[in-house]
């Protein structure tokens, strides 16, 4: 899917949005609303943290409908985010500050990095020249708030500037101040402070800031509320459209990527000979990492290497077997199986079945994620039926597949191999296209909540408008466990992968889970 930041823009006369530094009170959490209706926040002016009370001067943008509200030079970042901390010898190793550091290294990759297409790199002390850069620093002492420049900046860097509240303060508060700061420095403002802020919500009058919304609503439960609004202060996750945002705003994961822990893609050797281990790597997208799932149930890569497909080492079936590189034999040490894994879509939420009851005509639809959910289990189950590698989804059980019906409907049906009302094609695009009908799975209307209706339509071609987000409605991939040989699952050999971290067999557990954005059927 083609990205919005690859869009050329125009804007003119841009005034640099600055806002004073105030110490604002913190309120305890309470329940969070269940609403989804909600959004993500804009991109906008250069400061963070600001008083909403303080005069600023209002940006004046082109008339362009397609422009980004940018200040300062801020734009979207290009895929690789380099992060590196200003060095201070008084406070390097000051312990609160070194916990920190070490807590921004999982949170971000993690959470802001692993569903979007962007790779967060460095992270060691800053160099010389930090242009293009997050520059993180920590003023201790300080009675501010943390803040943070807003977005790329090709001449400088993106200063991210954590304070006392974020680092010493209640430490159930650190990664929610964590999260919203480096959301900031992706590009994104205060959601209460856009226009789209027209209730004065969490006591905020809205700035009238306005700019590229990527086709959210507004959002109360976005991280760019969660460390002014009451009740919101240890929100540590993304709301359902700061997620869509994102991803509109800097595109999803890889065709053929198989994503895990700390935002590291497996990655065949690029020596591409045989026996050489299976590791992760930091995502880019490259062929060695564009990963296919064949009919025989191997898992191979796109690149040309002859010695480009998973395997069991010697065919070993036990805990700790490397996975490596090895020329396709068709042997059990080659057979992964994609079985009771999650199929997840717009907003994050997952494809399930309707109130949970796996039964005979029963339809599919969207359902908040549960680990626990059997009607949110599927089994990739490949065909090679009329000579094309297919697919069915069979749910929890096996003995039940999707099935596409009259006017588009889909329900469970008993398998059935032969019948091209079950099979399906997961596209370059990362649409799931039915063979009967050659529509895609579609989010009726575009809604990203739980009971929200999922049948085939029409197949959205990749947007070439920055505007057209018809598509993802229609882009899924699969989350969870690839098992090999012996009924073992694939994991990397620490539970926190950095570079280079060999790939080998274990025994399952809820840490073997892969985000799998599959080269199915082509």
């Amino acid at each position: 899917m083609n990205a919005p930041h690859a869009q050329t823009v125009t804007l003119t006369n841009l005034t640099a949005l600055e806002r004073k530094e105030q110490k604002m009170k913190r309120t305890p959490r309470s329940v969070l609303a269940s609403s989804i209706a909600l959004a993500t926040a804009l991109l906008g002016g250069i400061a963070c943290e600001g008083d909403p009370n303080t005069a600023v001067a209002t940006p004046e943008v082109s008339m362009a409908t397609q422009a980004l509200q940018l200040a300062n030079g801020a734009q979207l970042w290009p895929h690789e985010v380099p992060v590196c901390f200003v060095y201070g010898k008084t406070l390097w190793t000051d312990k609160y500050w070194t916990t920190f550091r070490n807590n921004l290294q999982t949170w971000i990759p993690n959470q802001l990095g692993r569903h979007v297409d962007l790779r967060f790199t460095g992270w060691g002390q800053c160099p010389t020249n930090t242009a293009g850069r997050i520059t993180v620093k920590y003023t201790k002492g300080g009675t501010d708030h943390s803040n943070s420049n807003l977005g790329y900046n090709s001449a400088g860097p993106t200063v991210v500037d954590f304070h006392d509240d974020a680092v010493v303060l209640n430490p159930t508060w650190q990664e929610t101040k964590a999260l919203h700061e480096f959301m900031h420095a992706l590009g994104f403002i205060h959601e209460w402070e856009t226009s789209a802020n027209t209730s004065n919500d969490c006591g905020y009058a809205s700035l009238n800031t306005v700019g590229q919304r990527y086709g959210t609503p507004y959002d109360h439960a976005s991280l760019l509320n969660a460390t002014y609004c009451p009740g919101m202060d240890t929100q540590h996750d993304y709301s359902v459209w700061d997620l869509i945002g994102m991803q509109r705003a800097y595109g999803r994961k890889p065709t053929g990527s198989i994503v895990g822990s700390n935002n590291l893609c497996l990655q065949m050797s690029t020596v591409g000979s045989s026996d050489t281990p299976i590791a992760t790597y930091d995502c880019t997208g490259a062929a060695v990492e564009q990963w296919k799932y064949t009919a025989t149930n191997g898992i191979a890569t796109e690149s040309s290497y002859a010695y480009g497909n998973m395997d069991a080492e010697g065919g070993i079936a036990a805990a700790h077997t490397r996975v490596v590189n090895w020329v396709a034999n068709s042997t059990p040490a080659q057979n992964w199986t994609l079985a009771n894994v999650q199929i997840v879509g717009l907003g994050g939420f997952c494809l399930g079945v309707k109130g949970g009851n796996i039964a005979v005509n029963q339809t599919v639809e969207l359902a908040s994620c549960s680990d626990t959910a059997n009607a949110q289990q599927w089994t990739v189950k490949m065909t090679s039926l009329s000579g094309q590698d297919r697919f069915q989804l069979a749910a929890s059980g096996g003995s039940l597949c999707a099935t596409v019906g009259a006017s588009d409907s889909m329900t469970l049906q008993s398998c059935n191999s032969a019948s091209t009302a079950q099979l399906f094609r997961w596209n370059a695009n990362q649409q799931i296209s039915s063979e009967l009908t050659s529509r895609c799975l579609d989010v009726f209307n575009g809604v990203p909540q739980a009971g929200a209706l999922v049948q085939p339509y029409y197949c959205w071609p990749v947007p070439t408008d920055p505007t057209d987000y018809r598509m993802t409605s229609q882009t899924w991939y699969i989350h969870g466990r690839i098992k090999g040989l012996g009924g073992y699952c694939l994991n990397t050999v620490s539970s926190s992968p950095i570079n280079g971290t060999g790939a080998e067999l274990q025994s399952c557990s809820t840490s073997t889970t892969w985000d799998v954005y599959p080269y199915i059927g082509q």
